[in-house]
């Protein structure tokens, strides 16, 4: 189970449905949501996942791995520091993978780190050249622990596959949030799935 920040959780009472699953990973300050609405987003977190470079938010916390999206090439130059006060909790980055899907998710969305785009394409002007963290926990999950399936909670903005109206319970109103291509995304989920030979399915 992957459980995102999106509001479609609050006051579902699928806290429990959350935590039955073999493992659940939450996504950075989305972790919180646990402690305020267990309820709803469930109590379970035996992985976070977070952009690598936040990492120190996060190394306190009980856990059974730390999953680093590396949407960075190089990041991982400190990783023996990372490591280190992440202490007998492991770390894992998955590198190789998180950089083949971000490649395929920049060439699908025809972003680039610079912004640009071919004339003609549909993607808006300012997309992010990044992956959402929620994605880069499908990759690692996937390329880490080859599990048989994947259920996803909380990930209405990919699931909505809007580009505009971002959602969440952890920003605060008039947040201006990355903007991520969440239309491809969608269209990614499958790709990897199949790749993988996963069952990725939305809770």
């Amino acid at each position: 189970m992957i459980v995102g920040h999106g509001p479609s959780l609050k006051g579902a009472g699928r806290g429990a449905e959350i935590d039955s699953y073999d493992k659940v990973c939450r996504m950075k300050i989305g972790h919180k949501l646990s402690r305020e609405f267990p309820e709803d987003y469930g109590k379970r977190m035996d992985y976070l996942c977070s952009i690598l470079k936040t990492w120190m938010h996060y190394w306190t916390l009980k856990l059974e791995e730390y999953w680093g999206y590396q949407n960075f090439p190089g990041q991982d130059v400190k990783l023996e520091m990372v490591k280190e006060h992440f202490g007998k909790t492991k770390v894992r980055l998955e590198s190789e993978a998180v950089d083949h899907w971000l490649g395929v998710y920049r060439e699908l969305a025809d972003v680039r780190v610079d912004h640009t785009r071919r004339e003609g394409m549909r993607a808006k002007e300012g997309d992010e050249p990044w992956m959402s963290t929620g994605m880069g926990a499908i990759v690692i999950a996937c390329a880490g622990h080859r599990p048989e399936k994947i259920a996803l909670a909380g990930f209405d903005n990919t699931i909505a596959s809007q580009r505009d109206g971002y959602k969440s319970m952890i920003r605060p109103e008039g947040h201006v949030y990355p903007p991520h291509a969440w239309d491809i995304e969608n269209q990614m989920i499958p790709m990897i799935a199949e790749h993988y030979g996963v069952e990725i399915c939305q809770m």
